[in-house]
């Protein structure tokens, strides 16, 4: 009898070890049915009818936006509806997908919170809500996802804090939580994720400095801290980040010296420092970081010259210096950036003349020298070798002599500003060949016209066809205005010439400023 009592109990036992995975694979498909079908609940606007796939003729593997595992064929492994234009609230009962690894909503218009049962998704990976209208705090539950490696939640309407036991999810390598109303400061403990790619924070309400231990992340290569309330010096310590290639502060309370150690950067390619309180001199090993593709530090309290390492920069193609205190001359060996393109230095102190070299780099596009007090005159041949040149702003300095007759070779000039100087000499004629021209400004210098061949500018300028606004007020011109006047551009709706003893109608509707 005991015999078969035993060999009972153990048929028993076999036959429920076949039968418990069947009846759990079961249970376990229905539930994530059962989940996604209140997932589809909350959703009170479909546009598309992304969701009407979503019913009970199809598997729910098949419903659209649903991925299922190649092991475990009935379990929802991803959720991915992004740019659905769906609006709604996500539901807490996502966390019932318990094989659920990725999450990517981006892109509509969620509401509502982030549902804290997320936490107990312990195979999450991948978790996108960017792009939304989605409310509260980031639940510090997401902590408990150690397998998590993305977190993407940027243009959302975020508050609260940065959950510190995000440093539990030791496998992180994107965090973007940008553009929301984050307060509080950087958890320190972030500086021990040690995978960690991506540190996106712009644009929220963030305080405090930058902590020291963020120089542990060797791996680090995207930070972004601009436009917050961050405060204090940028710690030397950043300067152990050797695989940063994009380092922004900018639009913050940051202040101190720019650490030298910085120049340890060496893969750095984007430098934005710019809107801060930095003062002292800009370090001249700054020219070590060869890769820099923009270096930005303008709106700042930087004094000092323009170092002449920033001519090692061979990649560079766009520096801002202007809204400084900066001194000296421009350094000659900036003519060796042949892939310059912005080139700004205004509102500071920078005396000296205008270095040939600065007009030698054929991909100059935008050049912006104003309000200094340079001085001399423009090169002759100023044109010959930037032909790209679209922006030239050097209003507000001491520059004299003519204006060059080769300024016609700027062919894709459009906005032109040498106002507030010292030039003198007729206007050249050879300004007519600018078709591209929008804008020019030369108020307020010497310039002369006695006679009627002095006024032929005006008759090639009829070539100017997008030219708006003809400012040359306050110079020398005088005389009987030429009757080709009437011929300038349609698109023409200012025209200045006040201060200058001149006479003559003008038969055009426009504003005038005389």
């Amino acid at each position: 009898m005991e015999i078969c009592y035993h060999f009972l109990t153990k048929h028993i036992l076999l036959c429920l070890s076949l039968i418990t995975p069947l009846a759990a694979k079961v249970i376990n498909s229905k539930t994530d049915a059962s989940a996604l079908v209140s997932f589809r609940s909350q959703i009170s606007s479909d546009p598309f009818g992304v969701l009407s796939s979503w019913n009970e003729s199809l598997h729910h593997c098949q419903w659209q936006g649903i991925l299922c595992g190649k092991h475990h064929p009935d379990r929802v492994t991803a959720l991915v509806l992004d740019s659905k234009q769906l609006t709604g609230s996500i539901s807490p009962s996502l966390a019932n997908l318990t094989f659920l690894q990725r999450i990517s909503l981006s892109d509509n218009q969620f509401h509502g919170s982030i549902p804290v049962e997320l936490g107990y998704l312990s195979r999450l990976r991948f978790v996108n809500l960017s792009n939304n209208v989605i409310e509260g705090i980031i639940p510090s539950t997401l902590g408990n996802c150690s397998n998590l490696q993305v977190i993407h939640l940027r243009y959302n309407n975020l508050l609260g804090a940065i959950p510190p036991n995000l440093v539990q999810c030791k496998k992180l390598t994107y965090v973007d939580i940008g553009y929301n109303f984050l307060t509080g400061g950087i958890p320190p403990e972030f500086g021990h994720i040690p995978q960690l790619l991506h540190l996106g924070l712009t644009a929220n309400n963030l305080t405090g400095t930058i902590p020291c231990t963020l120089g542990n992340l060797s791996s680090l290569m995207y930070l972004y801290l601009d436009q917050n309330d961050f405060d204090g010096n940028i710690p030397d310590s950043l300067g152990n980040l050797t695989s940063l290639l994009h380092f922004l502060v900018s639009e913050n309370s940051f202040s101190g010296f720019i650490p030298p150690v910085l120049s340890n950067l060496n893969k750095l390619e984007y430098f934005y420092f710019d809107q801060n309180s930095f003062h002292g001199h800009i370090p001249s090993t700054l020219g070590n970081l060869t890769n820099l593709l923009v270096l930005s530090l303008y709106q700042n309290q930087l004094s000092g010259t323009i170092p002449s390492a920033f001519g090692n920069l061979n990649n560079i193609n766009t520096i801002w210096l202007d809204h400084n205190m900066l001194s000296g001359f421009i350094p000659i060996a900036l003519g060796k950036l042949r892939n310059l393109s912005t080139f700004y230095i205004s509102s500071n102190n920078i005396s000296g003349e205008i270095p040939n070299s600065l007009f030698n780099i054929s991909t100059m596009v935008d050049l912006g020298l104003y309000t200094n007090q340079l001085e001399g005159a423009l090169p002759f041949n100023m044109c010959d070798a930037c032909p790209n040149l679209q922006t030239l702003r050097i209003y507000e300095n001491q520059l004299n002599g003519q204006i060059p007759l080769s300024i016609s070779n700027c062919s894709d000039l459009k906005h032109l500003d040498l106002s507030h100087n010292s030039f003198s000499g007729v206007i050249p004629s050879t300004i007519g060949f600018l078709k591209n021209l929008q804008f020019v400004n030369i108020n307020y210098n010497e310039l002369e016209a006695k006679r009627s061949q002095d006024w032929v500018f005006l008759n090639t300028m009829a070539n100017c066809t997008s030219l708006q606004r003809l400012y040359l007020g306050e110079n020398k011109l005088q005389g009987t205005l030429p009757s080709s006047i009437g011929n300038l551009s349609t698109s023409l709706y200012q025209l200045a010439f006040y201060g200058n003893p001149i006479s003559g109608n003008i038969l055009i509707e426009k504003e005038y400023l005389y």
